[in-house]
């Protein structure tokens, strides 16, 4: 699960990083980034170990059919329930992907 790793890095960012530094992480919307379908938003999760985020970018991205996202939907939905991938005109079904961007802020009490 991509939200393990994101969830490792960000526990250590605060940590990793100079006063002053900035980490920017590529992540998937359906792993809960601003939203946590049903856990703990990743913004609120960074919040709570001290860094400040903000989303800088956000990209649509159509799941193809042959990639691991599309082998993964149906566990994606069973996970992050409160999730619905879109569709476009044509039928495909697509998420976005975000750019945060984090820094050293401080640890919630």
């Amino acid at each position: 699960d991509g939200r393990d790793y994101i969830s490792r890095i960000i526990s250590k960012g605060r940590f990793l990083l100079r006063e002053n530094g900035k980490m920017l992480m590529l992540c998937f919307d359906f792993l809960g980034i601003d939203h946590g379908f049903g856990h703990e938003s990743v913004i609120d999760f960074a919040r709570s170990h001290g860094m400040n985020t903000k989303i800088v970018a956000r990209h649509q991205r159509v799941i193809r059919k042959e990639g691991k996202t599309a082998e993964n939907v149906e566990w994606i939905k069973t996970v992050y329930p409160g999730y619905l991938f879109k569709k476009d005109a044509s039928g495909n079904l697509h998420h976005e992907v975000l750019i945060l961007e984090m820094s050293p802020g401080h640890a919630a009490s």
